[in-house]
């Protein structure tokens, strides 16, 4: 049969893909009706009138989450706040148990570009085509509702800077219609994500 020729394709869940490739089912949906006190989220979303405040995520099943929040060793900063590995390691964790909820979350990815590399190692990504400033979490989709264009988000640690590269970036984002935001908790990231997904303001 001539490839295109009277064939069906079906569109498959999330749990079903896992299930047929025999992979472990995705863990339970999170309740996230609470909300968070103190300093959460600082604006910097722009015209979109959102607050902007500002783990590795690949193809959706293909990978199964190394290890979860509750086997995790947990290395803090001096400071007693969490590093920038440890948040993304959590909200990773967030991503991968909200999936079933939301099928969307399969194709909310971390982009690995960032991280301390030998320069050899650097050198062959960019040859590759890694580009400097480009968000840590990005989903390249329209939200559910269709007002914004995609995702992106910058994650840092709680004295973390914002690169000139990552700021240029999450403008043109911005300026393309994404959501986009600079978060440094999970908590925050988390605020972020529902709110492109249910065009909360």
């Amino acid at each position: 049969m001539k490839p295109g020729a009277n064939q069906v394709f079906e569109r498959w869940s999330v749990a079903r893909y896992r299930n047929e490739m025999g992979l472990s089912p995705v863990g339970p949906a999170v309740d996230l009706g609470a909300e968070t006190a103190g300093n959460a989220t600082r604006a910097c979303i722009g015209s979109s009138g959102v607050v902007r405040s500002a783990t590795k995520r690949n193809a959706p099943g293909l990978v199964k989450p190394p290890a979860t929040a509750k086997n995790r060793k947990t290395v803090p900063l001096a400071s007693g706040h969490p590093s920038e590995e440890d948040i993304h390691l959590t909200c990773a964790d967030w991503v991968f148990a909200q999936e079933a909820r939301y099928p969307i979350l399969q194709w909310l990815m971390h982009v690995p570009n960032g991280g301390r590399r030998s320069r050899g190692e650097a050198g062959k990504l960019r040859a590759m085509g890694v580009r400097k400033g480009v968000s840590d979490w990005i989903l390249p989709f329209p939200s559910p509702s269709g007002r914004y264009s995609g995702l992106a988000i910058e994650l840092k640690s709680h004295r973390g800077t914002v690169s000139d590269e990552q700021q240029d970036f999450l403008d043109d984002a911005e300026a393309a219609g994404w959501l986009t935001a600079i978060v440094r908790s999970s908590d925050e990231f988390e605020k972020v994500v529902m709110t492109w997904i249910h065009d909360r303001t």
